[in-house]
């Protein structure tokens, strides 16, 4: 049994249908997809002004990080990476890939798991160009998640550029 706690919209996860697009049904409830969810990173990403300094030099001058140290300085706090993990579990979708380094969690369920997950209506659209699976308004999580994510992505299919 799921606990609804305070939900919050993820900023900007808005969305409204595509131009001259419109509903056609609900999208398959038992469909089943894979989305992404983008994590805050542990610590504050070096300013671009901080890292233009390397430009200045040559390459075999520079300092580099390894990947290890790369992922401690620019990765996920593994404890957010839980906090989403924990999240998935609690609305019965499955961690695929959970990844520090990329701040990401790959999640995988049915459409009916994701609606009731993230506070949306997965619906299919048809539009000049097609179909596509998408929704309106914003993805919504509870308000102790909310910080540690920066984006949900793959809820919606439509094409997003030509």
């Amino acid at each position: 049994m799921v606990v609804r706690q305070k939900q919050v919209a993820v900023p900007g996860s808005e969305r409204a249908p595509l131009p001259n697009a419109h509903a056609i049904g609900p999208a398959a409830p038992d469909e089943r997809l894979e989305v992404t969810i983008r994590v805050r990173p542990r610590t504050d990403i070096v300013p671009l002004t901080a890292s233009m300094a390397m430009a200045d030099s040559m390459p075999a001058q520079r300092t580099y990080l390894s990947r290890e140290q790369y992922e401690e300085s620019h990765g996920a706090d593994p404890k957010d990476i839980t906090k989403v993990k924990n999240f998935a579990k609690a609305h019965r979708l499955t961690v695929v890939d959970a990844n520090n380094a990329r701040r990401s969690v790959v999640l995988s369920g049915t459409v009916s798991a994701f609606n009731e997950a993230f506070g949306v209506v997965l619906e299919e659209y048809e539009y000049p160009g097609g179909t596509y699976r998408g929704r309106t308004g914003p993805v919504l999580l509870p308000a102790t998640l909310a910080p540690v994510v920066e984006g949900v992505f793959g809820l919606d299919d439509r094409p997003q550029f030509k």
